[in-house]
């Protein structure tokens, strides 16, 4: 039996290399450290309450890996919500096939996928989001002034933590380990994907194991 909460592991880790490099961008000199991390995290949080997002619900994210990916993955499972991860080799319809099947309401996507993507096909996505720096709002519904929240978002922030965002800051999800945290579509042979629900669990066993095995230790690449 799995023991140890994934999320809560998360924050310690987050909290204990505080200043240590977290992630990085091939050929790219943006080195970002594990304060950077919980911090744009925090901002990603901040955002999702900002319109709405609620524990359990499905966000969708789709393009290569990147930081800005990571960032957005981590952001989702420690708020509370369902991450849905789509492979950016799936063609434009099984792309937003995937993302109605899961319920997804808002969905990070590369600017690349997203011109070949039809927005009207959308069913339950209120909200499309630019996977990449600066995170551009590409779609919304009416109503959700998201541009505009965007704007304030850093300004509220600033004003949150005055003194800059602490290790004592990060507050995360309470959520089990046997919460649903993931659902990830497999590349089928025949027909459309199949979605495959993953718990804390599922995916704690994998983080847990490497370093428990020591498989990798701090300062590893």
């Amino acid at each position: 039996m799995m023991t140890d909460n994934l999320i809560k592991t998360f924050a310690e880790s987050f909290q204990r290399n505080w200043e240590l490099p977290a992630l990085s961008d091939y050929g790219k000199n943006n080195v970002q450290t594990y304060r950077d991390l919980a911090t744009r995290i925090a901002l990603t949080h901040e955002f999702f309450r900002s319109i709405g997002i609620k524990e359990g619900d499905k966000i969708a994210i789709c393009g290569k890996n990147s930081s800005d990916w990571v960032v957005t993955y981590m952001a989702t499972i420690t708020y509370g919500a369902v991450i849905v991860p789509i492979l950016p080799e799936f063609n434009p319809v099984d792309i937003t096939h995937i993302v109605n099947h899961s319920d997804a309401e808002l969905l990070f996507v590369t600017d690349q996928i997203w011109e070949h993507m039809e927005p009207s096909h959308l069913v339950n996505v209120k909200l499309v989001i630019s996977l990449r720096e600066g995170s551009e709002c590409l779609m919304e519904r009416d109503g959700l002034e998201v541009r505009t929240k965007m704007e304030a978002l850093r300004g509220e922030f600033a004003r949150k933590y005055p003194d800059g965002f602490t290790p004592g800051d990060i507050e995360y999800s309470k959520r089990s380990n046997d919460d649903l945290m993931e659902i990830n579509y497999t590349s089928g042979t025949t027909g459309f994907s199949k979605g495959v629900m993953l718990t804390g669990s599922n995916l704690a066993g994998n983080v847990l194991f490497g370093v428990k095995e020591r498989i990798y230790k701090a300062g590893d690449r």
